[in-house]
C-alpha cells in the first residue's frame, strides 16, 4: 500500500492511512501520520478519508479535538456516498457533541441517510420514534424502520424487532415471531 500510494494511488494511500491508525499489517501505529494523508485526501474529495479524518477530529486523536471539523468532515463524506456520515452528524446534533443540541437537525440527517439506505441511521430513526426525539412518539414508525434495516441485513435491527414482537409496540404480540428475530439474532452472535 504504501509503495502504491507513493505512486499516486489514492485508495491505497488511504488503506495505508487506515493500517497506520490501526497499527496492523507490520506498520507501527502513527495516528499523526495518518491524519495527515486523511487530509491531503480529504481535500481531493475522497469521501472515505473525509469520514475517517471525521472521526479523527471527533475523538482528538492524532489531531486536536475540533467538533466543528469533524461535523463538517462527516455531512461532506455523507454527501459524497459515505452514508453513515450522516448518522454520525445526526448523532452530534443529537447529543450536542460540540454543536446545540437539535433533535429536529439530527433528524434531518437520519432520514436523509435512511432515504440512503444506510442502517444505522434507520436505526436511529426507529430510536427517535420510540423515544419521541424530535417527533411524536410512533412505535409503528420505529417498528417499521427496524424492519427496513432488517432486510439490509443489520443484526441488531433484528434483535429489535423481536422487542416490538415481545412488547407488542408498534405490532401485535407474537412471542414465536420474538422469539425467532432473538434466534436468528443470537446464531449471529448478537449477545
Amino acid at each position: 500500500f504504501q509503495i502504491a500510494s507513493l505512486s499516486g494511488n489514492r485508495n491505497a494511500k488511504y488503506s495505508y492511512a487506515q493500517l497506520l491508525t490501526r497499527g496492523i499489517g507490520g506498520i507501527q501505529q502513527n495516528n499523526d501520520e495518518a491524519s495527515i494523508i486523511f487530509s491531503e485526501l480529504a481535500e481531493e474529495g475522497h469521501a472515505y478519508s473525509q469520514f475517517s479524518l471525521a472521526g479523527m477530529y471527533y475523538s482528538g486523536i492524532g489531531v486536536e479535538q475540533d467538533f466543528k471539523a469533524s461535523l463538517s468532515l462527516y455531512e461532506l463524506a455523507a454527501e459524497n456516498g459515505v452514508h453513515q456520515g450522516y448518522n454520525n452528524a445526526g448523532k452530534m446534533y443529537m447529543n450536542g457533541d460540540g454543536v446545540e443540541k437539535d433533535y429536529e437537525k439530527a433528524l434531518v440527517c437520519f432520514k436523509k441517510g435512511s432515504e440512503k439506505n444506510d442502517p444505522q441511521c434507520c436505526m436511529s430513526m426507529a430510536l427517535c420514534y420510540s423515544r419521541g426525539y424530535g417527533v411524536d412518539e410512533n412505535h409503528k414508525e420505529a417498528f417499521s424502520y427496524h424492519e427496513k434495516a432488517a432486510t439490509m441485513g443489520y443484526i441488531p435491527a433484528v434483535y429489535n424487532i423481536g422487542t416490538h414482537y415481545f412488547s407488542g409496540k408498534g405490532t401485535s404480540t407474537d412471542f414465536v415471531k420474538a422469539a425467532e428475530c432473538f434466534k436468528i439474532a443470537a446464531d449471529h452472535g448478537f449477545t
